[in-house]
């Protein structure tokens, strides 16, 4: 799974929004959009579902989104394990 920064990332590319207008359509901040674009701040939990709808996500992306989310909040010990338990799922698929 890709970092949620990664994510928001390509997923305003894919919508054409830019930082500051996502901001405006999420109402918030568009410093703190930044924030989290660079992996200072963690993107708030709270708002994930309304964001992913301004995104324009389907339910399994959206579903991926907020997964990304909530690994974001995660220790950097957990976010290691998930990378190396992805990694062996991968090699042995």
């Amino acid at each position: 799974m890709q970092p949620f920064a990664e994510l928001l990332r390509d997923y305003l590319n894919h919508a054409g929004l830019s930082q500051s207008r996502f901001a405006e359509l999420a109402d918030t901040d568009q410093g703190f959009i930044s924030q989290i674009l660079a992996e200072t701040r963690r993107p708030p939990l709270n708002r994930i579902g309304d964001w992913a709808t301004i995104l324009d996500l389907d339910p399994e992306t959206t579903q991926q989104f907020i997964d990304a989310a909530h690994l974001a909040h995660s220790t950097q010990h957990v976010r290691d394990m998930v990378a190396d338990l992805r990694r062996r799922l991968d090699e042995n698929a």
